[in-house]
């Protein structure tokens, strides 16, 4: 019975030495085989090697080394419980229960100035977090100090910090309150006792873990003692590394002493191995049996030659550099512009060796990352969104937090948070729009259109109701929250649905009914009324401290009223109950009864369900991205590690400010830092053929180069003092579509993609002539197109281009997505504005008050609040007056009842009705600045009303807006007129017509006032670019799917944009006079 320590450069020769130790003494068949990782995901990995090797593999127990040493203890002395109250998940509420006490000690004066203020114990919390961190960290690493604490004194390194008087006056409450019965203190009681481990344990293997603590060490060497402890170490180098140093390390030497031999070795190896050193040194010094199993790779290649150094220790360029043959990609370096671009250029890569090696599998590939959050959309965005089938490359994500992977417990949180936040129309829809939740309540995706467009018309932009908003210090108005707007459409549900002619003109108990709720609808009403109300009511219950089994109980419920989880997130939603049973029971554990509020709550969830990694996903059978973490020297063919930027890897190590052992480190201590360095070491070492490295190296705004990590700087600087071959890193261009990847100028940028080819194409030709997205016209539409309303013909002229791909092949271009609005209106402008002044001139005409009319705007969430809302409403006033008292002059004549038009010119059939008639005048005014569309509007209608037989019909037409208005006279030639307009109607139904009205208005503007055609083209294409003031017409999206982007298209060239202008705009010329 002993230790036995085998070390190798390679884990697949310690994974073969598992299995001859295995298989040279296997144990009972009801005895687990124990095996300590430090990692799922090496748990997963010897579990598939086993089994490879076993043709099966079952009963194995892979614990952490923590949980081992607790169950260690547990066995030999018999009388622990299943989980210590010395936990950190324990001790966090623990001193969460014994810091008031102790706040107006002399010694915890700086703690009691930290948490001066704190209301809601939130600091406490995190505070309780930090120190329960620290004192996990006493236990494994400065035994001796807790020792010396609990009898009443200080170590001698610690005497004169004043940070270590009050953590050991804590520590000793602690002691008092729960016992003894901790790692540090159970360590001696153990060593007596190791003999009773014999029938539990028979073996114990420990495989593939870097570092450990000194205590860890002593318990597997004192384990050792009576039973077989089987230690299973990669060691990069064969030769005996303890002594060597790196730069930085000498140069603190030769400051501090008197000059002496120093040993370097492999500078890469003294520089990043210092963890492994350290650690290696340390257990070597305990008795052991030791076994080698060392293989030096060839040397044909640049990642085998540096592997090949560091194994021999061994510093190469001493004795000349070696040459490397250009074309080896073993290694590799990529400068990018963004984490986006380096995934994108990844991806060709990759495509490019598998093309170039068949042997190289998505499986024996491992990519890694510092910050796997940042990286993980662009990972789904490049790799999960290409087309081509035969590009994908499968692939998964380990190591998310449960957040940051799962829809559901993002939701959850979202619920949580929505008491700090202002309860916003976007907060609440993100809610809705969790399909966990849409499921729990009925709703669908149409169901949220609905909603959406119920939110924007009710005015709803932010806040519960106005108690809601005096409790964040805001003014108590009710316009605009949530309950005024469900108000609107509970009343408009309930009341009968007011006439076209009477809408916006009545208010019941100051609510102003929204009625354009019908039939169905109301189910999806009341289903969204339900999701609000338990809303409310959740966010209202967040407001009250509860112990820590009410909120774990209220919490639950939470989950259960809200979500209606399926097979894929049922998983999610088991997480948050173990997480909140898991708090119940360390709460009982530290007989912690104290009330806490909702923030407190808030930051346990999140250290669990937000900040901690997944270890999930990992060795899927694709391509594993993964965080970088310690212990993941698992071979692969292919490691790549990306986000190397300069202060982001190494991860800086940012202690708190009361740990004494970052104030006295000693060998062997846990550094981040260092971590990070023997990680980017493992990884290099555990390439087999490729190493590919990337990061952030140039600026995207001004493209200034960024330094890389100082670890990729090191292993550069290693290369180009014992390498010759050209410069490894290959600097990105900016854009994945950039000419420069499909150039061929230079080997090293390429790019598979089909689409970024198109584009840069398109970069690289000339300036060509615009395509038509029509090649051949249409056929003829059938006859029932021969029958047209007169509204349509007028959105026929207004651009007959969307009316053609619009009504004829059902092409609709979304030009903007329109956003949910949260804020409620501080100002009435653009189309707001417009509509409420149209609005209150139609009023101002029927002859409303339209002081009495405010409080229905008001009502209806279109005016500011307060004050500020009775200034905007008396200026919109003031504005339209002038307005009003134009139109009134004319329209003081009789009215006429609007006349059905039934009108045959030619064979085609005008139908429809005409309004705004009064007895000499058709009447069209808009209290704005008159756009062509109100003439081509006006002028259509007139033409109609001159063309009909009725003698007593006015024959002129009126058209008021606010900064002027015309007047059409008497067309005795309408119908001919109108004939010509219905043939190039019909033509524009069968191709597109480069009719564009603004730009053809300011032609036959120019020509009518004795320009000449080609001035007036020069105005006319002023108008279709447009300017840096003005929107240019060319700009339209429908103009340009059918003649091209402006910079390309000749729309105005053609000869038949000067004859349609004429045709349309001169007889409306010749018969228009100022109003």
């Amino acid at each position: 019975m002993m230790l036995h320590i085998h070390t190798s450069n390679r884990l697949e020769y310690l994974i073969q030495n598992l299995v001859s130790v295995i298989n040279a003494n296997p144990l009972p068949p009801l005895i687990q085989e124990t095996i300590v990782v430090q990692s799922k995901g090496m748990e997963r990995w010897v579990s598939m090697q086993l089994a490879q090797y076993f043709g099966v593999w079952a009963n194995g127990d892979f614990p952490f080394a923590n949980a081992m040493l607790w169950r260690l203890f547990k066995e030999s002395l018999g009388y622990l419980p299943d989980v210590s109250l010395f936990e950190r998940e324990v001790m966090v509420w623990s001193i969460m229960n014994f810091l008031p006490d102790f706040l107006e000690h002399e010694e915890f004066m700086e703690l009691n100035n930290y948490l001066q203020g704190d209301v809601q114990h939130i600091k406490r919390f995190q505070l309780a977090s930090r120190i329960a961190e620290v004192f996990d960290q006493y236990l494994m690493y400065r035994p001796t100090w807790i020792a010396d604490w609990e009898n009443g004194g200080q170590p001698r390194e610690l005497v004169n910090d004043s940070q270590a008087r009050w953590q050991a006056i804590l520590w000793r409450a602690l002691v008092k309150r729960y016992g003894t019965q901790h790692r540090a203190s159970l360590r001696a009681d153990f060593f007596r006792n190791v003999q009773r481990i014999v029938p539990r344990f028979q073996r114990v293997s420990v495989f593939g873990i870097s570092a450990l603590p000194p205590f860890h060490l002593e318990v597997l060497a004192e384990l050792g003692r009576v039973i077989d402890v089987y230690v299973f170490l990669l060691n990069p180098c064969q030769e005996y590394w303890g002594d060597i140093l790196s730069d930085s390390e000498m140069a603190h030497i030769k400051r501090s002493q008197e000059e002496q031999y120093l040993e370097k070795g492999n500078a890469l190896l003294a520089s990043m191995g210092k963890m492994g050193r350290d650690f290696i040194d340390i257990f070597n010094e305990y008795p052991h049996n030791a076994q080698e199993y060392f293989e030096s790779p060839d040397e044909e290649r640049l990642l085998h030659c540096i592997q090949s150094d560091i194994l021999h220790l061994r510093e190469r360029g001493e004795a000349g550099k070696t040459p490397i043959d250009a074309e080896d990609m073993s290694i590799q370096v990529h400068a990018c512009h963004s984490p986006m671009r380096e995934v994108e250029v990844l991806h060709d890569q990759l495509l490019a060796l598998f093309e170039d090696n068949p042997t190289l599998l998505p499986k024996d590939v491992l990519v890694m990352m510092p910050d796997i959050e940042t990286y993980a959309p662009f990972i789904e965005a490049v790799f999960d969104t290409i087309p081509d089938e035969s590009k994908r490359i499968p692939f998964s994500i380990a190591d998310r937090s449960l957040r940051g992977k799962s829809a559901l417990i993002d939701t959850f949180f979202s619920i949580l948070e929505l008491s700090k936040r202002r309860f916003s129309v976007t907060d609440v829809l993100a809610v809705l729009e969790d399909e966990a939740v849409q499921r729990r309540f009925g709703l669908s995706e149409q169901d949220l259109d609905l909603i959406r467009l119920w939110i924007d018309k009710t005015g709803i932009r932010w806040g519960m109701d106005k108690s809601d908003r005096a409790r964040q210090n805001l003014p108590a108005f009710e316009e605009n929250t949530w309950r005024a707007g469900l108000n609107r459409l509970l009343l408009g549900y309930a009341l009968p649905n007011s006439s076209p002619n009477s809408s916006h003109s009545f208010l019941f108990q100051g609510i102003l009914p929204f009625d354009e709720i019908e039939g169905g609808e109301t189910l999806v009403l009341g289903k969204l009324i339900s999701f609000v109300e338990n809303l409310f009511d959740c966010v209202q219950s967040l407001d009250v401290s509860q112990s820590l089994e009410e909120w774990a109980t209220f919490l639950m419920g939470v989950l259960e009223s809200f979500f209606s989880p399926d097979e894929n997130s049922e998983g999610d939603a088991q997480e948050i109950r173990r997480v909140l049973s898991s708090l119940v029971e360390n709460s009982h554990r530290a007989d912690f009864k104290d009330e806490v509020s909702h923030e407190v709550m808030l930051g346990y969830l999140s250290q669990y369900l937000e900040s901690e990694p997944l270890p999930s996903n990992f060795l899927t059978g694709y391509m594993s991205f993964c965080a970088m973490l310690p212990m993941r020297s698992i071979p692969f063919k292919m490691i790549c590690l990306l986000g190397l930027n300069d202060q982001t890897f190494p991860r800086p190590n940012k202690p708190l400010s009361f740990d004494l052992i970052a104030k006295n480190p000693k060998r062997g201590d846990r550094s981040r830092r260092q971590n990070d360095r023997y990680l980017f070491l493992e990884a290099l070492l555990s390439a087999r053929e490729y190493f590919y490295m990337s990061y952030v190296g140039q600026n995207i705004h001004d493209n200034t180069v960024m330094p890389p990590s100082v670890l990729v700087s090191e292993l550069l600087d290693y290369i180009s003092k014992g390498f010759v071959l050209p410069n490894l890193v290959t600097l990105h261009p900016l854009q994945a579509f950039s000419p420069r990847y499909f150039n061929g100028k230079d080997k090293r940028l390429f790019s598979f993609s089909s689409e970024y080819c198109v584009a840069s194409a398109a970069l690289l030709n000339e300036r060509r002539e615009g395509q038509s997205f029509f090649v051949n016209p249409l056929p003829e539409p059938i006859a029932e197109w021969k029958t047209v309303d007169i509204n349509r013909l007028v959105r026929f002229f207004k651009n007959p281009a969307a009316f053609l791909l619009r009504e004829r092949l059902g092409i609709s271009l979304q030009t903007s997505k329109k956003f949910v609005k949260e804020s409620e209106p501080f100002e009435v402008e653009g189309l707001e504005r417009y509509a409420l002044k149209q609005l209150l001139v139609e009023k101002s005409l029927e002859g409303m008050d339209l002081q009495a009319y405010q409080s229905i705007a008001k009502a209806g969430g279109e005016l500011p609040h307060g004050k500020i809302g009775d200034y905007v409403y008396s200026e919109l006033i003031k504005e339209i007056q002038g307005f009003v008292r134009r139109v009134q002059e004319v329209t003081q004549q009789e009215k006429r009842d609007a006349i059905a038009v039934n009108l045959r010119i030619g064979d085609i059939h005008i139908t429809g009705r005409l309004s705004r008639l009064w007895r000499d005048n058709l009447i069209h005014y808009r209290c704005a600045k008159l756009k062509v569309k109100d003439y081509i509007q006006v002028w259509i209608y007139h033409l109609i009303l001159n063309s009909l037989k009725d003698k007593d019909l006015p024959r002129h037409s009126l058209l008021i807006g606010e900064e002027g208005g015309c007047e059409y006279q008497p067309v005795s030639h309408s119908e001919e007129i109108l004939d010509s307009l219905l043939k190039l109607y019909w033509q524009g139904l069968v191709e597109p017509l480069r009719f564009f009205p603004e730009s053809s208005l300011t032609f036959a503007e120019n020509i009518r006032w004795g320009k000449t055609e080609d001035e007036a083209f020069v105005r006319a294409q002023e108008s279709w670019v447009g300017s840096s003031n003005k929107r240019g017409e060319a700009e339209d999206d429908y103009y340009q799917l059918c003649f091209g982007p402006p910079e390309e298209s000749t729309a105005l060239e053609n000869g038949q944009f000067k004859i349609l202008a004429k045709a349309f705009f001169e007889p409306l010329l010749a018969h228009k006079a100022k109003s």
